[in-house]
């Protein structure tokens, strides 16, 4: 029997059908922080069908769900334990790559929900821009996971050496983060109870007697946050005033391909929109926080301190780029190589804000690969932000970076190890992500892992105001997560 789906005929043979479920264990090695999970386990399970037609069309699906089961300590209850849990359902790449106009023809669409992927950098990639991110879960996230695939469509011309991509995204999307009350969150547990806490002593709490009748109550609250309701709370905000999902507001990029025996050459340009908002805290609210000051009562009475429109405002610019990729074989190296300008990238301020600044950015990797069983690899990426504002957060005006990474088999392939890593040479910090895997079966892969975060000219933020002025980078913001992984994966 044959099904037809868009003109393309499915069903001529068997499909090819897998799934992988892969849950991990996460261990924190160190108490340096009193709310932190001490805790994880993230499971990560696909299902997955793909197939071919005679004729050369393809169709591919995959159903994806993951939980995440996270345990620490209760900020209500010293000896106490905070269990969150939940879940999330959801579509991996899952579409069709169709010829338009028979066997021969020179043209192929690929539309549904895709992960298309720019650059020639792994490690530290530069033109990678095209998918928004999954950052909930931090370095945790399996490199598979860690572009989200969006409703696209890409049509590619050309079979010899030139060809022609152009890519179509209709609908503006959203990165995907949790704002507060996680270990790899921006506010962490406790920190914005903590606030509420420290208010009471700020200058103008004694005057306010509404503020200090209601600080308390609010610090509690804070601490009895239901955490269902901080999550869509934080999807509410993280998706705040995103672009409804018209056609107009989505995103469109071209990219030319030149290949050759040994080398491959592309250049590529793009009207794209930010996956991260541009939010703006009000000013008058702002200044409060810089002054630690609390208004005064005749304020509140009067509504001197109403915001039109909310507080936080945000909107996600658009921002034109070009970029250009390539990659060679030097001898027995692979070198490849990535840069990109981009008009508006969004950078954060202190204070829970944020602005634009035009971005430049390079990289260059070179790869070593021995038979199947080893692979060594080098990158290095440097980015300037032009005209930067002196209040910047976890970014600077000129950043540089390398990472390596080398795996290796040995026993008929079955015991491999991995050491992966970036140095940051601009914030002085290291990230790590070392592993052991053994293959105990064709169906079953056991991997002992950890995760090291290490800065060490900047600690992490104490406190909510720590962490909305932070100068250091990434790895020294989190770098309290240090943890030791036990990773299981079922492969049928």
């Amino acid at each position: 029997m044959h099904i037809l789906v868009l003109g393309i005929p499915l069903g001529h043979a068997a499909p090819e059908i897998g799934a992988i479920v892969r849950p991990e264990v996460v261990v924190d090695v160190a108490s340096d922080r009193n709310l932190e999970d001490f805790a994880t386990v993230h499971t990560w399970s696909r299902v997955f069908a793909r197939d071919e037609t005679p004729r050369g069309d393809k169709w591919f699906l995959e159903a994806r769900l993951q939980h995440h089961l996270l345990l620490g300590a209760s900020q209500v209850d010293v000896n106490g334990t905070d269990v969150e849990a939940y879940y999330e359902l959801g579509l991996g790449p899952t579409g069709i790559d169709a010829r338009l106009g028979g066997p021969s023809s020179p043209a192929r669409l690929r539309l549904g929900a895709l992960r298309e992927r720019w650059g020639k950098l792994d490690l530290l990639p530069v033109l990678d821009v095209l998918n928004p991110s999954e950052g909930r879960t931090g370095p945790l996230t399996p490199p598979d996971w860690q572009r989200i695939p969006v409703p696209m469509a890409v049509l590619k011309l050309g079979k010899g050496n030139l060809r022609s991509e152009t890519v179509l995204i209709p609908f503006a999307n959203a990165d995907r983060l949790w704002l507060r009350e996680t270990d790899w969150s921006l506010v962490r547990q406790g920190m914005m109870a903590g606030l509420f806490e420290d208010m009471q002593q700020w200058e103008g709490a004694e005057a306010s007697d509404s503020l200090a009748a209601v600080l308390p109550q609010a610090a509690l609250n804070a601490k009895q946050l239901d955490p269902s309701y901080r999550r869509g709370l934080d999807g509410a905000v993280n998706g705040n005033a995103l672009p409804q999902a018209l056609v107009g507001n989505g995103e469109i990029a071209q990219r030319f391909e030149l290949a050759g025996s040994s080398y491959d050459l592309a250049l590529m340009a793009g009207l794209l929109r930010s996956n991260n908002p541009q939010a703006i805290l009000d000013d008058s609210l702002r200044q409060f926080l810089i002054d630690e000051r609390l208004p005064d009562t005749e304020d509140l009475i009067q509504g001197n301190l109403a915001v039109d429109g909310g507080a936080l405002k945000a909107t996600w610019p658009r921002t034109g780029m070009v970029g250009l990729e390539g990659s060679a074989l030097v001898g027995p190296l692979q070198v490849r190589a990535d840069g990109g300008y981009f008009t508006h990238h969004v950078v954060r301020t202190d204070y829970a804000s944020a602005t634009t600044v035009p971005k430049l950015a390079a990289g260059v990797g070179v790869d070593y690969v021995r038979g199947s069983t080893f692979q060594a690899t080098l990158e290095g990426r440097w980015q300037h932000l032009f005209d930067p504002p002196d209040d910047l957060v976890l970014a600077i005006g000129d950043q540089i970076q390398i990472a390596a990474g080398v795996r290796g088999g040995i026993l008929a392939e079955r015991l491999w190890i991995q050491v992966g890593g970036a140095y940051d040479v601009s914030f002085n910090e290291l990230y790590a992500r070392p592993s052991v895997t053994w293959r105990a079966s064709d169906a079953v892969q056991l991997e002992l892992g950890a995760v090291i975060l290490e800065g060490f000219e900047f600690a992490p933020p104490d406190t909510l105001i720590d962490a909305l002025t932070y100068r250091g980078g990434p790895a020294s913001f989190w770098s309290q997560n240090d943890s030791v992984t036990l990773a299981v994966s079922w492969i049928l």
